[in-house]
């Protein structure tokens, strides 16, 4: 399969790979702490695969909005209000499927092609990639806990 020129920008994932080593070195009999991938080590807990049940049950089966439900919106626009004291209204939440997600519609949204993004290292190993990604120009920046990262 021919992919897209871009992808040349960016590195195989170093968390897979990471991953993949590790899964490699159990496979070997070797004991591993793997903290690359950042799944759980626990399965899933019965209440949340109770509540997944209902819901397919009751047919919470269909596209959602773009932003998120409406319901989910307004119950974190209030949990914003009730634990930081900040008004945000529901209109201004979207819902993601993870911080990575939101941050790579936040570069795509945002930055213009050849535009530099300052990135305080330590960093999570994709931001660059994502950046790249979106034609932008990570400019890694180091920090240092010595210094409280900054």
């Amino acid at each position: 399969m021919r992919t897209a020129l871009r992808m040349r920008l960016i590195a195989p994932s170093a968390t897979l790979g990471m991953a993949a080593k590790a899964a490699a070195l159990r496979r070997q009999g070797r004991t591993v702490l793997d903290l690359s991938a950042g799944e759980p080590d626990f399965p899933t807990p019965e209440h949340i695969k109770a509540a997944a049940k209902i819901a397919i049950d009751q047919n919470w089966t269909r596209y959602t909005p773009v932003p998120g439900l409406t319901d989910l919106r307004e119950a974190v626009a209030a949990f914003f209000g009730k634990t930081y004291g900040v008004t945000v209204p529901a209109e201004a939440v979207i819902a993601t499927n993870g911080g990575k997600q939101a941050l790579y519609n936040l570069f795509l949204a945002t930055l213009n092609v050849g535009e530099e993004v300052l990135v305080p290292a330590p960093y999570w190993v994709s931001y660059p990639d994502m950046l790249r990604l979106a034609g932008a120009v990570p400019v890694p920046v180091p920090s240092s806990p010595n210094a409280a990262f900054s």
